[in-house]
């Protein structure tokens, strides 16, 4: 059986609906490629073949299937081949990736893991206590992690010990009362860990109104604790003020509950000065353009959208960037005009070339030019910059990489994968909990202190700089203080973008902070920031994986520090790597620590940054490409508003099945599901992602009964996301389109309402909060749409 799907209306209709230039004689965006997948599946219905650009590229990913319908072998589109085993129940339990390496989980006669055998971390030991929940697991540094539990179940503390260290522990508290736990009953109340302690606030529909965050005294930092407040208020369900630390106040306009506008107050008792207005939404949920309140008055900002979905268009300070793609939906270059005039600016273009597996493996700028190649796990081999080749070699038994030359660079590593030493550069050292606690570089060393979440939460160098850092409900970035309380910069974020900072003016620093905005790209990675004038105050113009720095003065205006990089990323000066939360990053060669949830990151490589591919994918957690699907965003991120929640991609510590056992929870719904939604992935790295995950060392056990119930949900959970994530179907002329979108749309509020219904007890506030907030909206853009096209349709 073969089906074809054309996620595109013809090039033609394409090219006359893209939104309008912003000057007449600004030429349209270039019209990419239709891109086209076809799906294969066997006789029990199970896909054993996905095709993207069948007519053109033919990349194709293949699976094999045992006797009881189990993936049995994965063939990406190089013929790079992974292999999975099972046990008598279904359980995988050996991973044999495309280099032959070999990843197990042995089980006992429950089917529990009792060991992880990784070729990059080695083993770690698991044990369970009489209710099968975790009680102990140890790393193959020797550091051991022990649990215990609340009367209901849920996690009340783990506890580091590794011998020759100091213990450590990170405590959970629930149900508490008082004044400083408004309505917290059946909630988390707060959390105690080496560095401090967080608690939060509820209203009466469990919304977070306040949380704090207490950052202990250190030497040679703060000498007190220092205490933030951020404080959330809601009308009708919906977010309305934001108060920072500092005390100055976010104000959202909305409209039908929808977000049109921003203001900031520099306090409470101030009036609002309006930040940006006019924010347009595209009738399918991304931001597609706002208005900036400069100094000469109301400055448009508008991002472009193709029928596909993507974006083709978006502003970069004076200049227009346009996105071209392939048949098989990756970037194949960036072109720039003026924003005025559309004169060609050259000297920005960059263009990309690519592997089977959609690995970048070509760079070209005005001014250098990269070629990248890779092993068949997605390792780096070589890299040759303007013709001049560096060797990357990788650990014949592991993806650990051991040395580059050209120059030459050697790489140490713990027990664990750790990267401890760069010969070119750094040593570094590591918590109990496996987050980097220490680099030293240069003479310098910054020691870095972590929440209950592994949340970066301060940092202090040996140079006397100390920085404390907020964040907010959705764990993106809301500022950086000083050792006395005090704002070096405060970030707003329209969604997942950040649109602007507050700091000091450079020039002036005594003076009151400033507003900057910020020019985010496709990926909502800051490239341009610019003053009230329009003045660029700092630019970054890298080429994909951000080799290059940016420039922080780059008119003579004064030096400006802003150090976003890729979503999820803060640069650090003194170690010239990149925080990425439960990882760090290097730009030259990915990672420095393996993966904490292995293969379920996505990858047969537990080192790559997006498997990658940096145009098109991003990892703000810094454990799996996101790529661009805001659907898997919304599952796997964690509970937003959870301050000091436990460190899982689910719900919570025992609820939902997630675990605290990896660093991070692997379980968020059982039923391992190899359908569709896998095969359609970008690599192979998806399927095993869903072969692996859920729970691939069912550290959460359950009952025959309560694994019944669970297969169940899931298979609910995965019918009402097929139904929200359905691709239209060819053929479909504009205003069809739209009217198809609202229908699904429906459907896709009618399958969340009867999942809330059948297995929550009534309304989930997860549930009910995404339909207020982008299912509702979405509705109504759609409505408001084919009012505005299709009433008669014009395209008829």
């Amino acid at each position: 059986m073969k089906k074809t799907m054309k996620h595109n209306l013809t090039a033609a209709a394409a090219a006359a609906l893209l939104t309008h230039a912003a000057m007449a004689q600004v030429p349209p965006p270039p019209v990419s490629p239709t891109p086209v997948t076809t799906y294969e599946y066997d006789a029990e219905g199970s896909p054993t073949k996905v095709t993207k650009a069948p007519e053109s590229l033919n990349l194709q990913n293949k699976a094999s299937y045992d006797a009881q319908y189990r993936v049995k072998e994965l063939t990406d589109p190089k013929n790079g081949k992974t292999a999975i085993e099972y046990d008598g129940g279904g359980r995988p339990t050996k991973v044999t990736d495309p280099r032959s390496l070999v990843t197990q989980y042995p089980r006992n006669g429950f089917g529990d893991a009792t060991q992880l055998i990784s070729p990059d971390t080695g083993i770690t030991n698991i044990t369970y206590d009489a209710a099968r929940r975790l009680k102990t697991r140890t790393d193959s540094r020797g550091v051991t992690e022990t649990y215990t539990y609340d009367l209901e179940g849920r996690l009340a503390s783990v506890v580091y010990t590794q011998s020759g260290q100091p213990s450590q522990t990170i405590t959970w508290s629930w149900d508490l009362t008082g004044p400083d736990y408004t309505y917290s009953i059946g909630r988390l109340s707060r959390t105690d860990h080496p560095a401090g302690f967080a608690r939060v606030k509820y209203d009466p529909r469990g919304r977070i109104t306040e949380a704090v965050q207490s950052v202990n005294a250190k030497a040679g930092a703060n000498t007190v604790p220092i205490v933030t407040t951020v404080k959330y208020a809601y009308s009708h369900g919906d977010l309305m003020t934001i108060t920072y630390p500092s005390g100055r106040v976010l104000v959202i306009t909305r409209d039908v509950g929808e977000l049109i506008g921003m203001s900031l107050a520099k306090d409470a008792g101030s009036t609002p000065v309006p930040l940006i207005s006019n924010v347009k939404w595209e009738p399918f949920g991304p931001v597609s353009g706002w208005d900036w309140h400069m100094t000469s008055g109301l400055v448009p900002h508008q991002r472009q959208f193709d029928l596909s979905g993507r974006i083709v268009r978006y502003p970069m300070g004076n200049a227009l960037r346009d996105v071209t793609y392939d048949a098989a939906d990756r970037i194949t270059g960036f072109t720039h005009l003026l924003a005025s005039d559309g004169t060609a600016q050259p000297a920005l273009d960059q263009s990309f070339g690519y592997d089977e597996n959609s690995r970048l493996t070509s760079i070209t700028t005005a001014a250098s030019s990269w070629s990248i190649a890779y092993d068949p796990n997605g390792n780096r081999t070589s890299v040759s910059l303007n013709g001049s080749p560096s060797t990357y070699t990788t650990e014949a038994t592991s993806n650990r990489l051991t040395s580059i030359t050209n120059p030459a660079r050697s790489f140490g590593y713990d027990n664990a994968g750790n990267t401890t030493s760069d010969s070119a550069g750094y040593t570094a050292t590591y918590g109990l909990n496996g987050s980097v606690a220490s680099i030293t570089k240069a003479g310098v060393t910054g020691s870095y202190d972590h929440d209950a979440e592994r949340r970066r939460i301060r940092k202090v160098t040996s140079t006397g700089e100390t920085v404390i850092f907020v964040y907010d409900l959705e764990g993106q970035l809301l500022g950086e203080y000083d050792q006395t309380g005090k704002a070096l910069r405060e970030y707003v974020w329209l969604d997942n973008i950040p649109v602007a900072m507050f700091v000091s003016d450079p020039a002036n620093p005594s003076n009151p902070p400033l507003v900057f905005y910020i020019h985010a790209d496709h990926l909502n990675a800051p490239r341009i920031v610019v003053d009230q004038n329009g003045a660029k105050r700092w630019r970054w113009l890298a080429e994909p994986f951000g080799t290059t720095a940016p420039e922080t003065n780059p008119e003579g205006l004064g030096v400006l520090v802003q150090n976003l990089r890729f979503p999820g990323q803060y640069a650090d000066a003194e170690s010239g790597l990149w925080y990425n939360y439960f990882r760090n990053y290097d730009p030259l060669r990915g990672y420095i620590q393996s993966d904490p949830i292995g293969l379920a990151g996505g990858s047969p490589s537990t080192y790559t940054y997006v498997d990658g591919n940096p145009l098109i994918g991003t990892d703000s957690l810094g454990l799996f490409n996101f790529g661009n699907s805001q659907q898997t965003l919304q599952i796997l991120a964690p509970a937003a508003g959870a301050v000091g929640a436990v460190p899982a991609l689910g719900a919570g510590a025992v609820a939902g099945g997630a675990v605290v056992g990896l660093g991070v929870g692997v379980g968020i719904g059982l039923g391992i599901n190899a359908g569709v939604e896998s095969l359609t992935g970008n690599s192979i790295g998806s399927i095993l992602y869903d072969i692996t995950h859920p729970d691939p060392l069912n550290l959460y056990p359950l009952s025959d009964k309560d694994l019944q119930k669970a297969i169940e949900k899931g298979a609910n959970q995965s019918e009402a996301h097929r139904i929200c994530d359905e691709p239209p179907p060819p053929g479909l002329d504009p205003c069809q389109l739209l009217r198809w979108n609202l229908t699904k749309q429906l459907r896709c509020k009618a399958a969340r309402n009867n999942l809330s219904n059948k297995w929550f007890g009534g309304p989930d506030q997860a549930h009910v909060d995404h339909i207020k907030n982008y299912v509702d909206p979405a509705i109504q853009r759609l409505r408001d749409a084919i009012d505005r096209q299709c009433k008669p349709c014009p395209y008829r």
